[in-house]
Protein backbone atom coordinates (compact mmCIF):
# COMPACT_ATOMS: atom_id res chain seq x y z
CA UNK A 1 0.00 0.00 0.00
CA UNK A 2 1.24 3.50 -0.98
CA UNK A 3 2.04 5.66 2.28
CA UNK A 4 0.02 8.38 1.32
CA UNK A 5 -2.15 10.68 3.97
CA UNK A 6 -5.32 11.80 3.04
CA UNK A 7 -6.83 14.56 5.06
CA UNK A 8 -9.81 16.71 4.28
CA UNK A 9 -8.84 20.77 5.21
CA UNK A 10 -10.98 22.87 6.55
CA UNK A 11 -9.96 25.23 4.40
CA UNK A 12 -10.32 29.39 4.44
CA UNK A 13 -12.92 30.99 1.96
CA UNK A 14 -12.38 30.76 -1.65
CA UNK A 15 -13.41 33.09 -3.84
CA UNK A 16 -12.82 33.47 -7.92
CA UNK A 17 -12.12 36.82 -9.24
CA UNK A 18 -12.43 36.55 -13.53
CA UNK A 19 -11.38 39.32 -15.78
CA UNK A 20 -11.93 40.32 -19.29
CA UNK A 21 -8.81 40.50 -21.45
CA UNK A 22 -9.18 44.42 -21.88
CA UNK A 23 -8.87 44.60 -17.98
CA UNK A 24 -6.70 41.71 -17.04
CA UNK A 25 -3.45 43.87 -16.11
CA UNK A 26 -6.07 46.23 -14.19
CA UNK A 27 -7.62 42.81 -11.94
CA UNK A 28 -4.01 41.08 -12.05
CA UNK A 29 -2.87 44.41 -10.02
CA UNK A 30 -6.01 44.47 -7.64
CA UNK A 31 -5.98 40.52 -6.69
CA UNK A 32 -1.72 40.93 -6.48
CA UNK A 33 -2.43 44.12 -3.64
CA UNK A 34 -5.54 41.34 -2.17
CA UNK A 35 -3.36 38.40 -1.49
CA UNK A 36 -0.30 40.87 -0.43
CA UNK A 37 1.94 39.49 -3.25
CA UNK A 38 4.49 42.13 -5.42
CA UNK A 39 2.52 40.96 -9.00
CA UNK A 40 -0.19 38.16 -9.46
CA UNK A 41 0.67 34.80 -10.63
CA UNK A 42 0.46 33.69 -14.53
CA UNK A 43 -1.27 31.07 -15.45
CA UNK A 44 -0.99 27.61 -13.63
CA UNK A 45 0.69 29.32 -11.02
CA UNK A 46 0.35 30.28 -7.32
CA UNK A 47 1.46 32.81 -5.11
CA UNK A 48 0.70 33.38 -1.73
CA UNK A 49 1.42 36.88 0.61
CA UNK A 50 0.01 37.72 3.92
CA UNK A 51 -3.73 38.07 2.88
CA UNK A 52 -4.10 34.62 1.24
CA UNK A 53 -2.90 32.99 -1.49
CA UNK A 54 -3.74 33.29 -5.46
CA UNK A 55 -4.20 30.14 -7.47
CA UNK A 56 -4.70 31.39 -11.56
CA UNK A 57 -6.63 28.33 -12.44
CA UNK A 58 -7.49 29.77 -15.68
CA UNK A 59 -6.12 32.23 -18.48
CA UNK A 60 -8.60 35.12 -16.92
CA UNK A 61 -9.17 33.85 -13.42
CA UNK A 62 -8.02 33.63 -9.83
CA UNK A 63 -8.68 31.70 -7.15
CA UNK A 64 -8.67 33.70 -4.13
CA UNK A 65 -7.95 31.33 -0.83
CA UNK A 66 -7.98 33.53 2.27
CA UNK A 67 -9.37 34.50 5.50
CA UNK A 68 -12.74 36.28 4.71
CA UNK A 69 -11.87 39.81 3.74
CA UNK A 70 -14.01 41.28 0.78
CA UNK A 71 -12.90 41.88 -2.18
CA UNK A 72 -13.05 45.79 -3.49
CA UNK A 73 -16.01 46.75 -6.12
CA UNK A 74 -15.02 46.75 -9.02
CA UNK A 75 -13.93 43.04 -9.83
CA UNK A 76 -16.21 40.13 -11.22
CA UNK A 77 -15.81 38.23 -8.13
CA UNK A 78 -17.91 34.77 -7.21
CA UNK A 79 -18.00 33.00 -3.39
CA UNK A 80 -17.38 29.61 -4.38
CA UNK A 81 -15.95 28.09 -0.26
CA UNK A 82 -19.32 26.53 0.02
CA UNK A 83 -19.15 24.55 -3.34
CA UNK A 84 -15.86 23.10 -2.88
CA UNK A 85 -13.74 21.00 -0.83
CA UNK A 86 -9.61 20.99 -0.23
CA UNK A 87 -8.17 17.29 0.21
CA UNK A 88 -4.41 17.06 1.07
CA UNK A 89 -2.55 14.04 -0.07
CA UNK A 90 0.87 14.26 1.01
CA UNK A 91 3.88 11.44 2.21
CA UNK A 92 5.78 9.12 0.14
CA UNK A 93 3.20 7.35 -1.88
CA UNK A 94 1.12 10.62 -2.74
CA UNK A 95 2.92 10.95 -6.37
CA UNK A 96 2.51 8.06 -6.92
CA UNK A 97 -1.28 7.99 -6.29
CA UNK A 98 -1.90 11.30 -8.00
CA UNK A 99 -0.21 9.85 -11.70
CA UNK A 100 -3.09 7.62 -11.17
CA UNK A 101 -5.62 9.61 -10.88
CA UNK A 102 -4.88 12.84 -12.73
CA UNK A 103 -3.67 12.67 -16.43
CA UNK A 104 -1.24 15.21 -16.20
CA UNK A 105 2.68 14.91 -15.56
CA UNK A 106 2.47 15.60 -11.60
CA UNK A 107 6.16 14.55 -12.00
CA UNK A 108 6.75 17.83 -13.94
CA UNK A 109 4.70 20.17 -11.53
CA UNK A 110 6.92 22.31 -9.40
CA UNK A 111 5.94 23.56 -5.87
CA UNK A 112 3.45 26.43 -6.39
CA UNK A 113 2.24 25.22 -9.44
CA UNK A 114 -1.77 24.96 -10.33
CA UNK A 115 -3.29 22.85 -12.78
CA UNK A 116 -7.28 22.45 -13.76
CA UNK A 117 -7.94 19.29 -14.90
CA UNK A 118 -10.76 15.99 -14.83
CA UNK A 119 -10.09 12.84 -12.77
CA UNK A 120 -12.48 10.15 -13.21
CA UNK A 121 -15.05 12.77 -15.22
CA UNK A 122 -14.77 15.05 -12.05
CA UNK A 123 -13.55 18.41 -12.32
CA UNK A 124 -10.19 19.27 -9.81
CA UNK A 125 -8.05 21.95 -9.05
CA UNK A 126 -4.53 20.45 -8.44
CA UNK A 127 -2.51 22.55 -6.56
CA UNK A 128 1.48 21.71 -5.35
CA UNK A 129 1.03 23.40 -1.99
CA UNK A 130 4.30 23.74 -0.04
CA UNK A 131 2.96 21.47 2.72
CA UNK A 132 1.26 18.83 0.58
CA UNK A 133 -0.79 18.14 -3.03
CA UNK A 134 -4.04 20.16 -2.68
CA UNK A 135 -6.96 18.78 -4.71
CA UNK A 136 -10.01 21.29 -4.58
CA UNK A 137 -13.29 19.56 -5.42
CA UNK A 138 -16.97 19.77 -6.18
CA UNK A 139 -18.27 19.51 -2.77
CA UNK A 140 -21.58 17.27 -4.46
CA UNK A 141 -18.24 15.07 -5.61
CA UNK A 142 -16.03 14.76 -2.76
CA UNK A 143 -17.08 12.01 -0.64
CA UNK A 144 -16.92 9.68 -4.19
CA UNK A 145 -13.96 11.29 -4.71
CA UNK A 146 -12.24 10.53 -1.50
CA UNK A 147 -13.55 6.90 -1.54
CA UNK A 148 -11.84 6.40 -5.15
CA UNK A 149 -8.31 8.06 -3.71
CA UNK A 150 -8.52 6.11 -0.68
CA UNK A 151 -9.00 2.94 -3.11
CA UNK A 152 -5.91 3.97 -5.26
CA UNK A 153 -4.28 4.50 -1.91
CA UNK A 154 -4.64 0.97 -0.94
CA UNK A 155 -3.21 -0.50 -4.36
CA UNK A 156 -0.65 1.48 -4.89
CA UNK A 157 3.27 0.73 -4.10
CA UNK A 158 5.46 3.19 -3.76
CA UNK A 159 7.56 3.96 -6.95
CA UNK A 160 5.12 1.81 -9.18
Amino acid sequence: MAEVTVSEIAAPRLTQIAAWPDALAEAGSAVAALAGVEAAPGPGLSATGPGGTLLRVEPLKWWWLHDGTAAPDGLAVVDLSAARVHVALSGPGARDVLARLVPLDVDGMAEGAVASTLSHHTSVTLWRAPEAWRLIVPRSYAADYRAMIDATAATVRVGS
